[in-house]
């Protein structure tokens, strides 16, 4: 069999899952014995690959980096946080003087994109201290402290481990005790204790603070060679108002340096990214009922694997722990789900091996835990096994692949993990021997994690799922297509890490089910959830085990929606809840899409809703945002009193709020933007808020909503409709969306309109230009600048930069041009273009000889063009010229008279030029020109045969010719394109609406 060493003092090396053979029966037979079953180590989705710099190491989403002042870590980082607020230090007290072991050497002995192993050596007088560090792709780090001194003298009174945190990113706590989790005292220690159970059955071997982002965590297999005052205090949290330290204490009371050797695990959260719908997962162990009435947008169905029981039906329990004897009970379901698009994991509880499975008798020696443990279900022994055993991790591997094969199966649920027992069966090598000979526990987390990740990486090389995710997920193609969730009553990040969710609160099972008085704020509170059940501070979706019999006035089934929704916590144990309100909650949020809808849960700030009345943590708000339209929850979890909130909207737009539940709709106050909601103790309310377009509320949308919009052009504003604090191409399009006005011809042929509130020379970020596509039925419904809503220009931000040069001379004109582009441009058969223009006199005596305002696909003189430009000569003698060539090459041109109506300087004046081509390639021509002030315009006519266009991709250029050889000296404001000729009645009426300058 195998043989996996526990501790020793010549470990100078990490042997992490690194196993020893040692054959002790004879096994061969079996078909399990020695497989390769989800090895070798891999980096298994969602993670990536290890990065190494000079001394730090990247997991995904954290660094670990070391430097010369110690030995252990000085920044640990978890997204963009620092989480040490000052290096990790080993501290020996040595002849009554405290000191602390500097980092000497640091080697990368291995580097792999699965793990990388670094050994650093530490001297402070006469003792050595050689270190060795194991990272594994999740980010869990393993350290192992050798001590050596060639005297063997020289005694250590006191050895501790500081590591200083930021005080501001720890408030909660958690261990691996059923009552060690919470908040954090301001001024007060919090001591951690190594033996726990009510019959010292379990050790707390992990420690975990942080808050509900981030987090730190250490694991520890024992107590070897530690000497702490008690066991009781082996680590203490050390928590003052302004700092924070955790200390583990590692000697208390004399002992020789030579031959000691330390042991723990860190490992910084989240642990790996999280799925973006987690606040939306839903889980059940039911086919029927909720599960099936909510159908696709249930996230996974846990059924229980039932053995026959001696030819009287299907019994379940025995299942959970016998992988050879499942029943073909499980079809049926199995198939069901499937039909409705519901992924299927059969649970199956991994710490105990039942009676029932074949020749146990002949492994449970080296299978089981010692001290032995059993417990007796329906009269079957179900015994504590232990994951050091690496025969018993093959045979398990080998039989849930069979069996998930087998069944059809989307993943598998255990009821429990690996490796949660204290274990010194020396069969499989678990345990040590103390200073009094006798054999103690280990707790086998190394080999508890080894097990879980091979696990995870077979069910990574079995399960490719057609129902995960979920039908309304987003998609997720970085993210595992199987389901891996365990149950535990607490949080072990390093070994349930692997999987791919996790299910918590059963802890409160006794205190809740046929209780219907029962209170999550009595029984919980706010902190000791955040510490323990949520998702983001782990970065696994943490499902709530909703385990409350809720078959009477749905009371219940409001208190978890109450504290879970606001939480984003996903819901396990459907089926248990109230069916006529879970289903509504839950119909809603499938129309929502609340999925693939921008989740705010309620620790954060939210640029929605804002509480300002009562300031309590007992009014919790959440939002999902998506498609212009938010889905708020509000909660009161308040155990003994109803509550009156008042909410403020944070927007500049004006919603309109519905309660999703009842259809109420909920008063607004538009002057100080404020409502509010009534809500019973430990209830909420789901409030749906959407816009109206009617900007001016006139009952309708039309071109006046349009001019609001307009005039708030990238800035924050009632048109804000999507929250993202300006008004933009996003805003116009829901407005065009609910247009409800009329539409006059003119209006109906626009295509695209642009105002540069300061001209041509405007800069966007500041609001002073704007373009938007209009409704109009021309191509492709108009342009778009750049096709993305972008302005296009050697410089960003700025619409054109205003440029005067010499006309006729050989000064190359400098300046900048907007270019709008887009699949379907300008159609070149027929079409009108206006705008306002004001030449510039004010620094140069002449202005550009072809100084050009509008021009499609290049220049006049390229094939495929039509242009606009100011041409002004000597004598100052100016015209509007409108011209260009057709497919052939074909020149065409008109011009406006020149007088002085339209030579202006710094004055405005109102162009126009109108074009159409008849089927027989008749080409009419009509250019306007007129100042303000002016009773009639300055035009001319012109007309030519044999015109024949092609269309080309090209892009429209306003300011400029497309090369930027031709820059407008002047501004440009208020430009329209229409996609037919107007008539002069309608080019009247533009130019009488615009000329209030």
């Amino acid at each position: 069999m195998i043989n996996k060493i526990c501790l020793h003092k010549k470990m100078t090396l990490i042997f992490l899952f690194v196993f020893i053979a040692v054959v002790h029966f004879d096994v061969s037979a079996a078909i399990w014995t020695n497989n390769t079953i989800g090895l070798p180590m891999r980096v298994i989705k969602p993670w990536t690959p290890l990065q190494c710099g000079t001394k730090s190491v990247s997991a995904w989403g954290r660094t670990y980096q070391w430097q010369n002042g110690s030995l252990l870590p000085s920044s640990i980082i978890s997204g963009n946080d620092e989480l040490l607020a000052g290096p990790m230090l080993i501290f020996a007290t040595i002849n009554g003087v405290s000191q602390s072991f500097p980092l000497n050497n640091f080697t990368f002995t291995q580097q792999a994109d699965e793990r990388v192993v670094i050994t650093a050596q530490s001297i402070i007088n006469s003792i050595t201290v050689n270190a060795a560090f194991t990272i594994d792709f999740d980010g869990f780090v393993w350290c192992v402290l050798n001590f050596s001194e060639p005297a063997g003298t020289t005694q250590i009174s006191d050895l501790r481990i500081d590591v200083p945190v930021q005080r501001n990113k720890v408030k909660y706590y958690q261990d691996n005790t059923s009552t060690g989790f919470g908040s954090i005292p301001a001024n007060a220690n919090v001591n951690f204790g190594w033996v726990t159970g009510a019959t010292g059955e379990y050790r707390n071997f992990y420690h975990w603070f942080g808050d509900e982002e981030k987090g730190l965590g250490f694991a520890y297999r024992s107590l070897q060679y530690w000497k702490p005052i008690t066991n009781t205090n082996f680590c203490t949290f050390l928590s003052r108002p302004t700092t924070a330290t955790y200390r583990i204490n590692l000697l208390q009371s004399p002992a020789l340096a030579n031959g000691l050797v330390y042991e723990f695990g860190i490992q910084a959260t989240p642990i790996k990214p999280l799925v973006p719908d987690y606040h939306s997962m839903l889980g059940d162990t039911m086919v029927y009922g909720i599960a099936s009435q909510i159908g696709d947008y249930v996230d996974i169905i846990a059924m229980m694997p039932q053995v026959e029981n001696n030819g009287a039906g299907c019994d379940i329990f025995p299942g959970l722990n016998d992988p050879e004897n499942w029943s073909s009970c499980l079809n049926n379901p199995v198939s069901t789900c499937h039909s409705t698009g519901q992924a299927v994991g059969v649970a199956l509880c991994p710490q105990k091996l039942s009676a029932t499975i074949p020749n146990l008798n002949s492994y449970l020696s080296e299978w089981k835990v010692i001290p032995e443990q059993s417990l007796d279900w329906d009269g079957i022994a179900n015994y504590d096994n232990c994951p050091a055993s690496a025969d018993l991790v093959n045979y398990f591997v080998y039989q849930w692949k069979q069996r998930i094969l087998q069944y059809n199966l989307d993943g598998i649920y255990f009821d429990g993990w690996l490796g949660a027992w204290p274990c010194k069966n020396e069969v499989h090598g678990c345990g040590y021997i103390d200073g009094q000979g006798n054999r103690q526990e280990i707790v086998p987390i190394l080999e508890a994690r080894t097990a879980m990740m091979r696990v995870a990486t077979m069910l990574e090389d079995t399960i490719n799922s057609n129902y995960v995710p979920v039908t309304y997920s987003p998609n997720k193609p970085d993210f595992p297509n199987y389901y891996f969730m365990v149950h535990s009553w607490t949080t072990v990040p390093p070994i349930m890490g692997f999987a791919t969710s996790w299910l918590t609160g059963e802890y409160l099972w006794s205190d809740v089910v046929g209780n219907h008085s029962a209170s999550y704020a009595q029984l919980l509170g706010v902190d000791k959830l955040r510490a323990r059940s949520i998702s983001n501070n782990w970065g696994v979706p943490n499902f709530w085990d909703a385990v409350i019999s809720d078959t009477l006035d749905g009371h219940l089934t409001k208190m978890v929606f109450a504290w879970m929704l606001p939480h984003g916590e996903p819901i396990f144990y459907l089926s248990m809840m109230n069916s006529p309100l879970t289903i509504n909650v839950y119909n809603i949020m499938k129309e929502f899409e609340t999925r693939k809808a921008m989740f705010t849960p309620a620790w954060k700030s939210n640029s929605y809703l804002e509480v300002t009345s009562p300031i309590s943590q007992n009014i919790l708000t959440a939002t999902w945002e998506a498609d212009y339209q938010v889905l708020a929850v509000v909660s009161n979890i308040d155990g003994s009193n109803s509550a009156a909130i008042t909410l403020k909207w944070n927007k500049a737009s004006n919603p309109i709020i519905v309660d999703a539940l009842t259809g109420e709709k909920i008063p607004y106050n538009q002057t100080s933007k404020t409502f509010q909601v009534s809500i019973a103790k430990e209830d909420f309310r789901l409030l749906k808020f959407t816009h109206s377009a009617d900007l001016d509320n006139d009952e309708d949308v039309d071109f006046s909503d349009l001019a609001i919009l307009v005039d708030q052009w990238l800035i924050d504003g009632t048109a804000d409709f999507n929250g993202d604090n300006d008004v933009d191409f996003s805003d116009f399009a829901f407005l065009v969306s609910k247009w409800t006005g009329p539409i006059s011809p003119i209006d109906r042929a626009l295509i695209f309109a642009a105002r540069y509130n300061n001209g041509l020379d405007a800069d966007i970020s500041n609001g002073d230009a704007v373009a938007i596509v209009t409704h109009g039925a021309g191509p492709d419904v108009g342009l778009s600048a750049d096709g993305t809503g972008v302005f296009a220009g050697s410089t960003p931000n700025k619409a054109l930069t205003q440029t005067v040069g010499y006309a006729h001379s050989s000064i190359v004109n400098t300046g900048e041009k907007v270019t709008y582009q887009s699949e379907n441009n300008i159609s070149l058969e027929t079409g009108t273009f206006v705008g306002w223009v004001k030449a510039s006199g004010s620094e140069r005596f002449f202005v550009p000889a072809e100084g050009m305002i509008f021009a499609e696909n290049g220049h006049w003189t390229s094939n495929n063009s039509i242009t606009l430009y100011d041409q002004y000569t000597y004598g100052y003698q100016r015209q509007y010229v409108f011209a260009g060539k057709d497919a052939y090459g074909n020149y065409f041109a008109v011009d406006t008279v020149s007088t002085s109506a339209n030579k202006g300087f710094d004055e405005w004046v109102f162009v126009a030029a109108s074009w159409s081509v008849s089927v027989d390639g008749n080409l009419s021509l009509k250019i306007y020109a007129r100042s303000i002030g002016q009773s009639s315009f300055a035009t001319g006519t012109s007309s030519y045969s044999d015109i024949d266009f092609t269309e080309v991709a090209g892009p429209l250029t306003i300011g400029s010719d497309s090369w930027g050889s031709r820059i407008y000296g002047g501004l440009v404001d208020d430009v329209q394109i229409y996609n037919r000729a107007l008539t002069d009645e309608e080019i009247e009426s533009i130019y009488s609406s615009g000329n209030e300058r």
